[in-house]
């Protein structure tokens, strides 16, 4: 799985995208992001770009796409008219849409986009439910625990979670992990 968040100005020019790969997701078939990491992928952005075009897209956009494992090509799977509910990843690895939409609103062009690739991203919910639905599937479970021990490895970004507010994180986790899809991911 692949996701692209677009930023289009007032002409429906492209200003600004940002892509990831999905390593670990809720619920495991595709769905919320537990663990991705940033991307460079151009090719992904000009795929979707035709339909954007074509509606004259202003703002912001996120796609997902599933790379097809039979001939390797993309597939869009939706178009969400919204920021990700993991705006902070793109933020802090140099990409930040909301800022870069209100220098557009303002008449201000925020110039060239760069940002770091090869940056994780964490959600600690969703990764901890992912990991484990894929525990109890698992026959092999010291390969398992390698596989964890490598994901885990090395410096994690999550959603600008200030440890201050611990009481307030600590119940949104709660929430998060005892749900049972019945509410929306409207806390992301």
């Amino acid at each position: 799985m692949r996701t692209v968040n677009m930023l289009f100005d007032g002409n429906s020019d492209l200003v600004a995208y940002f892509t990831i790969k999905k390593i670990r997701q809720w619920p495991q078939s595709g769905g919320l992001c537990g663990l991705s990491v940033s991307t460079h992928e151009p090719d992904l952005a000009n795929f979707i770009l035709p339909f954007f075009k074509k509606w004259r897209w202003q703002g912001i956009a996120e796609a997902e796409i599933k790379i097809d494992s039979r001939d390797q090509k993309p597939k869009l799977i939706e178009i969400n008219p919204r920021f990700c509910g993991y705006i902070g990843f793109p933020i802090a690895c140099g990409v930040n849409f909301p800022w870069y939409m209100c220098q557009l609103l303002n008449g201000e062009n925020p110039g060239p986009i760069k940002y770091s690739s090869g940056i994780q991203y964490i959600n600690w919910s969703y990764y901890l439910k992912s990991v484990s639905s894929e525990w109890r599937e698992t026959k092999n479970k010291k390969g398992f625990f390698a596989k964890i021990y490598r994901e885990l490895k090395g410096k994690k970004i999550t959603n600008n979670l200030d440890w201050g507010d611990w009481k307030v994180i600590a119940t949104k986790m709660l929430f998060e992990l005892t749900d049972r899809g019945k509410s929306s991911d409207v806390w992301n």
